[in-house]
């Protein structure tokens, strides 16, 4: 079903952002007493990481540790060099033995974060930048701790540790953000929750039009197909919006039961993709629902015309066929079921459409020749024995 793909392509590959973690050359918490000798060289690799000279001050540093150096601040600039050389196995045992002696400084716990993060280790991650989180009073490295417990599967964790985030953030909330915590309440199922806090966050977040994008996926989600096209509509007036999004708003609306209003969103879009088949059968079955049998009829013989896929031609001769009798043209709808009789997987119901044209016609022998076709189909069986009692008895 179109709307569930809709939901399915906005919740998917949406809803975590890439951990972005900066490293420091100096911790002022660390308070540890350094040696005068081991201090100078601390100073030397310093300068070789302001000169982006990795190498040089991990070799420098490494050299330090062989001559027994042992002291968090080594440890921690090892492990900053060791992130920026790709090498976050070496660099998480040098961070885990920086923070042992360090606790207080977050840019550690930050760093060791980012190297669990590169080896796939995403609870220790998360436990990692959740201590930098309370160490520095960041909210931002809060949010991301949250995401990282959810990738590590723990996602009611990771809601319960997001929401007073977002609360206390209020109007400053990133788009970012809030796109992560809609697609984490679909992944882990609690559409409902997510809608809840939406309500009570709308009043900061109302005049964006993502606010109402997301509210709509949310609302979809829970099969409330009419209010998540209102909320799609709210977009639209705030922003023009995308062209998926269009197309999901003209299914919401035939889902909600709006069939005219899904009609006219898809005839706007049939003139920006005239090719799209697709979008054309989703326009005449709005047409056929919202009961506009003569748009449906042009649309059907133009569609025909125009060669359609050998999977899809049975279905329209077969709409063609009954719009002509519901149009009450029986004539050409004995023509059309006629023809639509010659494909195998629509044959019965095309006997006992061409059976009712000959009885609007008052052809009883056509319409007791079509009725004995259509009883060969075990479909059609009840209905074509139904039929040929009620001829019987005339």
């Amino acid at each position: 079903m179109a709307v569930a793909d809709g939901a399915r392509r906005l919740s998917c590959g949406l809803w975590l952002a890439a951990l972005l973690l900066t490293g420091a050359n100096g911790w002022a918490d660390c308070r540890q007493p350094c040696p005068a000798a081991l201090l100078t060289q601390l100073q030397q690799a310093d300068r070789l990481a302001g000169q982006q000279n990795w190498p040089q001050a991990r070799q420098l540093l490494q050299q330090a540790q062989q001559q027994g150096a042992d002291h968090p601040l080594l440890w921690g600039r090892l492990g900053q060099a060791l992130l920026q050389l790709q090498q976050p196995e070496a660099a998480l045992a040098a961070l885990e033995r920086a923070v042992a002696g360090c606790p207080a400084e977050a840019a550690l716990w930050q760093q060791l974060a980012q190297a669990a993060w590169q080896l796939g280790q995403h609870e220790r991650a998360a436990v990692a930048l959740q201590r930098a989180a309370e160490q520095a009073g960041d909210d931002q490295l809060a949010r991301q701790a949250a995401l990282l417990w959810a990738e590590a599967g723990q996602d009611e964790r990771a809601l319960t540790q997001l929401e007073p985030l977002l609360e206390r953030t209020g109007q400053l909330l990133a788009d970012e953000e809030l796109h992560n915590y809609v697609a984490l309440c679909l992944r882990a199922q609690q559409a409902g929750r997510g809608l809840r806090h939406l309500e009570r966050w709308q009043p900061a977040l109302q005049s964006r039009a993502l606010f109402w994008q997301l509210r709509a996926q949310l609302l979809m989600a829970t099969g409330a197909f009419g209010p998540a096209a209102s909320s799609l509509r709210v977009a639209a007036a705030l922003v023009p919006l995308p062209l998926e999004q269009q197309h999901l708003l003209a299914d919401l609306l035939l889902q909600a039961g709006a069939p005219a209003a899904a009609a006219r969103h898809y005839e706007a879009l049939l003139q920006l993709q005239p090719d799209e088949a697709e979008l054309a059968h989703r326009l005449l079955h709005s047409y056929r629902l919202a009961l506009q049998p003569e748009q449906a009829l042009a649309l059907c013989e133009r569609l025909l015309t125009g060669a359609p896929e050998a999977s899809r031609r049975p279905l329209l001769l077969q709409w063609r066929a009954e719009l002509l009798y519901e149009l009450e043209r029986y004539d050409a709808a004995a023509q059309a079921f006629d023809q639509l009789s010659r494909h195998s997987a629509a044959a019965g119901a095309a006997w006992l459409g061409r059976a009712s044209c000959a009885l609007r016609q008052q052809d009883r022998t056509v319409a007791r020749q079509a009725l004995e076709q259509a009883r060969r189909y075990p479909a059609q069986r009840a209905e074509a024995d139904r039929l040929l009692r009620q001829l019987a008895q005339r």
